[in-house]
């Protein structure tokens, strides 16, 4: 409390009060999906998209790396009438559903 009595804010761009550590955290887990997409293979990427789009609200780089994912080693299926695209349509599911499901649930 400030001499007036009111509680005094943090500075929102402060690292001690998470305005720049959210940031670089989700820069850190864009960068190693990302080594994981070329390098790892494809359930450890998977895992890490999942888990991430969990975590961050609207992780829309995980649908970039679906996409990468999917030009990179991606194959056509024929009984989807040669669909490519299967590992980036499922990421775009579970992003759409996280996000659904985050306005239900308590803690965010």
């Amino acid at each position: 409390m400030n001499s007036s009595g009111w509680r005094s804010q943090k500075n929102s761009l402060s690292i001690n009060s998470g305005g720049l550590q959210q940031p670089l955290f989700r820069f850190a887990t864009s960068a190693g999906l990302f080594a994981a997409v070329l390098f790892a293979p494809w359930w450890v990427s998977a895992i890490l998209g999942i888990i991430a789009t969990l975590y961050f609200p609207k992780f829309y780089e995980a649908v970039a790396m679906a996409l990468l994912f999917d030009i990179l080693y991606g194959t056509s299926i024929e009984w989807l009438n040669g669909f490519q695209f299967i590992f980036s349509a499922v990421v775009i599911v579970i992003l759409v559903i996280s996000e659904w499901a985050r306005g239900y649930l308590r803690w965010y």
